[in-house]
């Protein structure tokens, strides 16, 4: 067990050994609690955690050709080209 202060700004300095195990970084959130007299620091996920009842069905379109993709790309910049014509 490592012992820290906290600063006069109620900063805490996690030390750079445990950061780098917990490939901790700056800017990160932590979700905090106080669990009896223990103050728990959870970090929070990047992206929320899913279900599969979420992403169900995100991948049942079939998937477009590169080609189709330029057209389809080739076709709004011709519209967005035209608009700003008028």
């Amino acid at each position: 067990m490592q012992i820290v202060k906290l600063s006069s700004r109620g900063q805490l300095l996690l030390p750079q050994q445990l950061r780098q195990r917990l490939h901790l970084t700056a800017g990160m959130e932590f979700a905090i609690a106080l669990v009896g007299n223990e103050i728990h620091l959870t970090p929070v996920a990047a992206l929320p955690t899913t279900t599969l009842e979420q992403v169900a069905g995100l991948l049942s379109r079939p998937a477009r050709s590169e080609a189709a993709v330029q057209a389809g790309l080739r076709e709004r910049a011709r519209m967005q080209d035209e608009a700003s014509k008028t």
